[in-house]
């Protein structure tokens, strides 16, 4: 039997399924760590495609293994994981810096270096979502009804498209979420599977997609298709909060782009990182839509021009959009549901709306779907309805009598909903 768990939420996040044996090891040793990329041919890019993810050293000739030992030896590093970006044509190394030597140093010295395609510090991230110790019950899921999403139900669902949720654990098993997640893959160390204590992840992917099924909750999109791409782990300071870094997350948004995600939710920020926000850029470039948590502290991936930030209503935000971030019931792990707060919530409702319209217009274009998504939230926060009535241009989903403008063509006047279906009364 399905259970509601409200009050306070246990600590945040980690998780996943396929875990590729290079991976960084998260052991606190972050600011020691740097990211080096060399240029890697296409043609082994798509060999390596091939060779899956079991081992490492299977994507390098030996002229690049050759090559990154060189690097080590001549800076005094210690090689400790790898992995291809290939929509960029590199293979990234994370090599650990002497605690005798700077890494901003070791960083300038490799950038300097003919054979190093890029250099970088490692970085961490965080999750934008915390506890919320008095949620409201007045209405359980008030989140849809204040988006207007039910009504939006009645064109689309965001059915089969396809929504990469970069972050931590997702728990696949739960009933709202087994048939919504097809891929599952975990970047993050080994033991971060399956803790119930995790469940940013979890939360996001009930927000955007959970099941239709009457018996829970409804997401924003329940017929998208999610890939839960786990870059993240759970914090273990207590603070309710949970850590991602370049390197994971440099490699959930390159299997993203290689599996055309339509959208990438990124309800996370950090400092700006230039390996990400490379990808990042490559992303927007193929025409995927990318959304993150606005953050007042991290001004990226926000900073991205093409992102969209998202945050929660508030006269004072500079968010790009605003979505519901605050009681936001959504599920957790264990077959559980708990309430939350944060922009990583808001950022996850501005994905589910975009995958409605998505459905109504696959070939749109990012900018196409932003400008819908501003003419929804002229008045404050996203709605729904009203940004798949932009989209069909006043065809649909319309507040009775009301006048809506749309970027593109000025006032669509007088728009109902008759028992029959949407008409326009003009």
């Amino acid at each position: 039997m399905r259970r509601l768990l409200i009050g306070l939420l246990l600590p945040l996040l980690t998780g996943g399924c396929v875990t590729p044996q290079g991976q960084a090891l998260h052991d606190g040793k972050t600011e020691q760590r740097v990211l080096v990329t060399i240029h890697q041919a296409p043609a082994r890019a798509v060999r390596q495609r091939n060779r899956g993810y079991g081992n490492e050293r299977g994507y390098l000739t030996a002229r690049e293994e050759r090559e990154l030992d060189r690097l080590a030896r001549r800076y005094g590093l210690k090689r400790v994981s790898g992995w291809p970006i290939e929509p960029l044509g590199v293979y990234c190394e994370v090599f650990e810096v002497p605690a005798t030597q700077s890494p901003a140093a070791v960083v300038a010295a490799l950038a300097a270096d003919p054979s190093v395609e890029s250099a970088q510090l490692m970085h961490e991230f965080e999750t934008l979502a915390e506890p919320e110790t008095e949620p409201s019950l007045l209405d359980i899921q008030h989140s849809l009804h204040d988006m207007d999403v039910p009504r939006a139900h009645r064109w689309t669902s965001g059915r089969d498209i396809r929504v990469a949720v970069v972050d931590s654990w997702v728990d696949r098993s739960h009933p709202e979420l087994r048939r919504r997640v097809s891929t599952s893959v975990r970047f993050t160390p080994d033991g971060s599977d399956g803790d119930p204590e995790d469940v940013h992840g979890t939360a996001v992917a009930g927000i955007i997609a959970a099941e239709d099924d009457q018996a829970g909750i409804t997401g924003v999109a329940p017929g998208a298709e999610l890939l839960a791409l786990q870059a993240c782990w759970r914090s273990t300071g207590g603070s309710g909060s949970a850590r991602c870094d370049s390197f994971s997350l440099a490699q959930a948004l390159t299997l993203g782009i290689r599996k055309d995600a339509q959208v990438i939710n990124l309800s996370l920020g950090g400092p700006h990182d230039p390996l990400l926000e490379r990808l990042i850029q490559h992303a927007l470039d193929s025409g995927t839509f990318v959304v993150t948590a606005h953050s007042e502290r991290w001004g990226f991936p926000a900073s991205v021009p093409g992102v969209l930030a998202v945050g929660e209503p508030r006269p004072d935000s500079d968010a790009g959009i605003a979505a519901p971030a605050r009681d936001v019931i959504t599920t957790i792990p264990d077959d559980r549901y708990d309430f939350l707060s944060g922009s990583s919530l808001a950022a996850a409702h501005a994905s589910g709306v975009i995958a409605l319209l998505l459905e109504l217009a696959p070939a749109a274009r990012p900018e196409v779907i932003a400008r819908a998504l501003a003419g929804a939230s002229a008045e404050g926060a996203l709605n729904a309805c009203m940004a798949v009535a932009i989209m069909t241009e006043g065809r649909a989903c319309a507040t009775p009598a009301t006048q809506l403008r749309t970027p593109q063509q000025g006032l669509v006047t007088n728009v109902t909903v008759s028992p029959q279906g949407p008409h326009n009364s003009n």
